[in-house]
């Protein structure tokens, strides 16, 4: 090789050399400008970090391997209700079948034979002390090992420590006992225990345990409610819709507690959870949420049920807004819009008059507190004739004041919708009165102080004490969307943000409400935006490959025509 060709490859050699450090050089200030410990992705992704609290939940939540069940209809001498009750029982044994239980692994104790009404079809034995405790300790101590959990779900009248039954009732001590010795036999320490009673949160002190989870429909001191239709209770019927729903079980007390409160029996019925196992349970806190006082975190983080894949559950979609109406009208039109429309089994109002509070039975002299409810409330049954989903009915009767309504769904697999309810307000002329009232508003999405990055749905909604004009929606004081609100709820509003776009860094998010009478008011949330905007990243990665393509290129062209 002569001299020439010796300095041309040396030469070539310094210069890749060159090129290839520029080129480490500039990957290495690209990077650098990104924050640490953050990823970045080349396709924007829809999420929040830290992820928010529910869909923490969500993503931890385990599934408990239940293998037994322990269905309790309890009764008295006169029978009062044992329809309701056994109703009660049999669609939870029926949504346990549907979320993936087999019959041989539920055991349902019911009234005896003589009671009037129709048997349940499923049931295995009486209800009654000794049957009681034969299903916990030799039933279920023959199915359930150190790795499974057993179900108990007990429904009856309730009083203060025992459950009613036919001759002798069930002291709470009786069962701590049993599921002492179900505990020392099996090795397991997984149970759940459901009470739809009044005065049920009396078992909770003696039932506590570790590794136990005990939810009742109320406390030691009030009653619990039947629900809309009397048909079952308040509280059972959204907490088992829920878990057939795939919620959690936590997710699932939140639920039932919310019907209790949207039916108006808040102010008379507490429902309880311990799962901290501190004989001392708690309700949800003034948001509706779970944990509260060191319950609920067991709870949220559990599943009864082992489905994957889910149905959406029924939905109410689109409901009348707030409505002033005449007086000498005597029949007033009532709607409701409804989802999954194949399935829906009975759609209808509930009328409550204003100050309206649910009556408190006393104690009988037979056994327990009968379940509470007040069956003079107007109940108005909506239908879909056309099969649009828009159920439609006639109420008549109502007399001057305001009416809370409630819209009630249901479905023929078990499924209960949400309740959604308005007002109505029957007056001398149908005119609302003077408005000095400002509406609510709240961004429901993204969560106040979360970190976000990419494409973020952006949600508020609002209600106001007669009508809401629109709502307004602002990201660091620009105006992004504005959207006047139908004749209707919800009062919702959605803006599609690329956080991206709007740099790294803190970010203000404002909600808007106006009224038709022009009062107003606002809600804000900060959250963090985090990373380099997207397209800066991408003409970074394209600079860098052009870079090392060129460099190829250039050098396969010069060795191929000695241009040093």
């Amino acid at each position: 090789m002569n001299d020439d060709k010796i300095l041309k490859k040396e030469k070539e050699k310094k210069t890749m050399k060159k090129l290839h450090q520029g080129l480490i050089l500039l990957l290495v200030l690209a990077f650098s400008s990104l924050p640490m410990g953050v990823n970045v992705n080349i396709t924007n992704e829809i999420r929040a970090d830290p992820i928010l609290e529910n869909e923490r939940l969500e993503t931890k939540a385990t599934t408990i391997p239940f293998d037994a069940w322990i269905i309790i209809s309890g009764s008295r001498e006169d029978y009062d209700k044992d329809e309701i009750i056994v109703n009660g029982c049999n669609k939870t044994y029926e949504i346990l079948r549907k979320i993936g239980f087999d019959t041989d692994q539920i055991y349902f104790l019911g009234p005896p034979g003589a009671a009037p009404g129709p048997a349940s079809p499923y049931q295995n034995a009486t209800a009654t002390r000794a049957n009681i405790q034969w299903a916990i300790t030799n039933w279920a101590a023959g199915r359930v090992s150190s790795s499974e959990a057993l179900g108990i779900y007990l429904f009856d009248h309730g009083g203060i420590g025992y459950l009613c039954l036919i001759g002798d009732n069930l002291q709470d001590t009786d069962l701590n006992t049993y599921l002492n010795t179900f505990e020392t036999s099996t090795n397991c320490h997984r149970i759940l225990i459901v009470y739809e009673a009044c005065h049920s949160g009396s078992f909770i002190n003696p039932t506590s345990d570790d590794n136990r989870i005990v939810i009742t429909a109320t406390d030691i001191d009030h009653n619990s409610n039947v629900n809309g239709d009397w048909t079952w209770a308040a509280f059972s019927e959204a907490f088992w819709s829920s878990i057939k729903s795939c919620k959690t079980i936590g997710q699932a007390f939140e639920d039932g507690e919310a019907n209790v409160h949207a039916l108006g029996y808040g102010g008379g019925q507490f429902p309880l959870i311990d799962d901290d196992h501190d004989e001392t349970g708690h309700q949800v806190d003034a948001a509706g949420n779970l944990p509260n006082g060191g319950d609920g975190n067991d709870a949220l983080n559990s599943r009864v049920t082992s489905i994957i894949s889910c149905l959406a559950p029924i939905k109410i979609l689109y409901w009348p807004a707030i409505r002033f109406i005449p007086q000498w009208v005597t029949s007033i039109s009532i709607w409701v819009k409804i989802s999954n429309l194949s399935v829906v089994q009975k759609v209808y109002a509930r009328f409550i008059p204003a100050n309206w509070r649910p009556p408190i039975p006393q104690p009988d002299p037979l056994d327990g507190t009968p379940l509470a409810g007040d069956p003079n409330l107007k109940l108005c049954a909506l239908t879909d004739f056309d099969g649009d989903g828009n159920y439609t009915g006639v109420v008549s009767g109502l007399g001057l004041g305001n009416w809370k309504v409630n819209f009630i769904a249901k479905t023929s697999n078990g499924d209960f919708a949400e309740i959604e309810s308005t007002n109505i307000t029957l007056n001398s002329d149908g005119n609302p009165p003077s408005d000095t009232t400002d509406p609510t508003v709240m961004i429901t999405d993204p969560t106040g102080g979360t970190t976000v990055t990419g494409i973020i749905n952006v949600t508020a909604e609002g209600n106001d004490d007669q009508t809401l004009d629109r709502l307004e929606l602002f990201i660091d004081g620009v105006l992004v969307k504005n959207a006047s609100m139908p004749a209707y709820y919800p009062y919702k509003i959605s803006y599609t943000w690329n956080s991206t776009q709007s740099g790294s860094g803190a970010h203000t998010i404002t909600a808007k409400a106006i009224d038709k009478a022009g009062n107003s008011a606002t809600h804000s949330i900060d959250v963090n935006m985090q990373g380099i905007p997207s397209f800066e990243f991408s003409i970074v990665i394209i600079g860098c490959f052009f870079i090392v393509i060129t460099t190829y290129l250039l050098n396969r062209k010069r060795a191929r025509f000695n241009l040093f």
